[in-house]
């Protein structure tokens, strides 16, 4: 498999970057979890350092279907 997505470029950052930089600067916005393939971690995680504002809090491994990833992001939240 190759390379998500979210990881290849767009106008000179990473597809992720973009997302992460908007939410990073949204009052409204306190905590991001990311959600991916166990493989790809380090690349969000530097990504997350460098565009994430401080606000990512996790980077979890995602699950088979979107349903899945989702759960699996919610679950990091604390109950």
């Amino acid at each position: 498999m190759g390379q998500p997505k979210q990881l290849l470029p767009l106008g000179g950052l990473p597809v992720a970057a973009w997302s992460l930089r908007t939410l990073a600067q949204c009052a409204g916005v306190n905590d991001i979890v990311i959600a991916c393939e166990p493989d790809d971690r380090d690349a969000f995680q530097r990504v997350a350092n460098e565009h994430g504002g401080g606000k990512v809090r996790a980077i979890v491994n995602g699950g088979a279907r979107r349903q899945d990833s989702v759960a699996a992001a919610l679950r990091s939240f604390p109950s």
